[in-house]
């Protein structure tokens, strides 16, 4: 699609290149429009980004290697070209209902009338609900009371009205993957999925926002808050009771100690611990010192 047709009458386009989607900096399938209301925004654009919706005072500080469209309310722009969007049918098309006859649904769980899809020896447990743009792999446990494919918490101001915005992704989870109970599973926001890697155990009592990438055989412990579009390596263990801001990357084999918040990437075999999170050796020498 091309970005005039994308943002429609909401943005004013001035230079035309053929876009993917919408999407945020800094994690932006290849393609992708995304809103420039910041000038330190523009250093964080990449190749994978097609075009942006800028600010007037912004627009000419665009490189001119992007599409570019202008509104005075760029991210107003991009929301309301997504509705636009979303009322066209531009995101997941829907589909019957894919229920493998060994899988095990609990007469008290709730299925929404299409578009999910659950394999083969997969269990859904008593109140759990599956709702539309559900893909739930082989051999996967959704514990009592737990939602999978909720809206998220995405609130911005449009034409001066706060609103809750509309999630129009999904949620995919791979095989032998263990979700206990309470737990919520947020769908994308902007298209694609939310998606949990085979292997993966989720305790009770997790959020899972929008857009998070969790890779295989990770651990996530009960009361974990993990924030929209966070990404999380194989075998990565967030303890119980931590909170991972949006956007965050922990890296692969990591650990995140029980009660720490996490406000910066963690590398691949690190240990964070702390209130706001520090490699741990680091968080215990500061402990040491003021003991």
């Amino acid at each position: 699609m091309m970005l005039s047709a994308m943002v429609g009458e909401f943005a004013d386009t001035r230079r035309d290149v053929e876009v993917s989607g919408l999407s945020f900096l800094p994690m932006h399938p290849a393609g992708s429009v995304v809103p420039i209301y910041e000038e330190r925004f523009i250093d964080g654009l990449d190749a994978s980004v097609a075009a942006v919706i800028a600010t007037p005072d912004l627009a000419e500080k665009i490189p001119p290697n992007f599409g570019l469209a202008v509104a005075a309310d760029p991210i107003a722009a991009l929301f309301k070209s997504h509705y636009q969007l979303a009322d066209d049918g531009f995101y997941k098309p829907d589909f019957a209902n894919a229920i493998h006859p060994d899988a095990v649904v609990s007469p008290h769980a709730f299925i929404a009338e299409h578009s999910v899809k659950i394999g083969a020896g997969s269990v859904i447990g008593p109140n759990a609900t599956i709702l539309e743009h559900v893909v739930i792999g082989d051999r996967c446990t959704i514990g009592p009371g737990t939602v999978v494919g909720a809206m998220g918490f995405e609130v911005r101001k449009i034409d001066g009205v706060s609103t809750v915005l509309r999630h129009t992704g999904g949620v995919l989870i791979g095989n032998d993957v263990e979700i206990m109970a309470n737990t919520c599973v947020v769908r994308a926001l902007l298209g694609g999925n939310t998606t949990i890697g085979d292997r993966t155990a989720i305790d009770n009592m997790v959020q899972v926002g929008h857009n998070v990438q969790i890779g295989k055989s990770a651990r996530i412990a009960a009361h974990a808050l993990l924030g929209g579009s966070s990404r999380y390596g194989d075998e990565a263990w967030v303890g119980p009771n931590s909170t991972v801001r949006n956007s965050i990357f922990v890296g692969a084999r990591s650990r995140i100690s029980m009660g720490s918040v996490v406000t910066r990437d963690v590398p691949d075999d690190a240990t964070v611990t702390g209130n706001f999170a520090l490699p741990h050796e680091t968080f215990l020498g500061h402990m040491k010192s003021i003991r």
